[in-house]
């Protein structure tokens, strides 16, 4: 396995895939030009400069935004940088992303066992259904993994979706000691889909991106829908609990001005916007 770029010394041979953060061209004291690629992976960046074939590097390098690169990692003037002897071009299908994009603290393998425990802690039959039929596509549950839960701001890393909605859901289990009065099967199950609309609203390509139905949509009303088809797969699904599902969806966000189509109008309603809003609001404080 390649070395990362936070271990690299000087001396070190380079091969391997990186992000091509930017790219910029630089003139020499004799005029000539030379190109300086911002090589990134998940421990950082590492300026890579390419001396000879400047004109021809520009052209086949274009806006590629993953290389495979092939150097010696020098030093100059106390910092690291390498010079590049090749590149190519890698298809994307071929990158493991998880040594190009930071991941979760707490290990994707963790987080896979504490979603099937959180599922399993659901005891009503219906709210079961519904949670077997959404993560059981398996096409849903890899992106529901793979994704992060927002571009930028919080849980904005590989596998930051499903951190962030187990966060919500041990947030909102936290509050049963306090309000034991609640649905407790709604609430976790509602905190499990909260945002499911994040699997068709990004996508990791140049990085985080928006979908073009993210654009359109946003993962709330994508989520809505998701969950309502989800719903009228299951015969006879109950109307008022289909009511409450939906608006809890529709309403997670809190306001209007916030992305929401609906404010919170039920209890467990007020209770998962406000953990998913302390969720978030927790991390995106932990970045400033």
């Amino acid at each position: 396995m390649a070395k990362l770029i936070e271990a690299l010394n000087p001396g070190d041979k380079v091969e391997g895939v990186f992000i091509i953060a930017q790219k910029k061209v630089g003139t020499k004291k004799d005029g000539s030009r030379y190109l300086v690629l911002d090589l990134a992976d998940r421990t950082g960046q590492i300026p890579g400069f390419i001396w000879d074939d400047v004109d021809y590097a520009i052209k086949a390098i274009a806006d590629e935004f993953f290389l495979r690169i092939s150097g010696v990692v020098k030093e100059y003037n106390g910092r690291r940088q390498v010079t590049i002897s090749s590149f190519s071009r890698v298809e994307p299908s071929m990158i493991d992303l998880n040594n190009l994009f930071p991941g979760p603290t707490k290990g994707l393998d963790a987080l896979k066992k504490r979603l099937e425990e959180l599922k399993d802690l659901v005891e009503n039959p219906w709210l079961k259904q519904l949670l077997n039929a959404i993560f059981e596509d398996e096409n849903f549950y890899n992106r529901f993994l793979q994704l992060p839960a927002a571009i930028s701001k919080h849980h904005n890393y590989l596998n930051g979706l499903l951190d962030h909605t187990i966060e919500v859901a041990e947030l909102v289990l936290g509050a049963q000691s306090v309000f034991p009065s609640l649905d407790y099967d709604l609430l976790l199950t509602c905190a499990l889909l909260h945002d499911i609309g994040k699997v068709e609203e990004y996508k990791v390509d140049r990085g985080f991106e928006f979908t073009e139905k993210g654009n359109l949509f946003g993962h709330i009303v994508i989520g809505y829908s998701m969950v309502r088809d989800a719903i009228r797969g299951i015969a006879n699904f109950p109307p008022d609990l289909t009511s409450k599902i939906l608006h809890i969806i529709l309403s997670h966000h809190g306001r209007e001005e916030w992305g929401s189509p609906r404010r919170p109008a039920f209890t467990e309603a007020y209770l998962l916007h406000f953990m998913d809003n302390l969720s978030s609001k927790i991390h995106s404080a932990d970045e400033d």
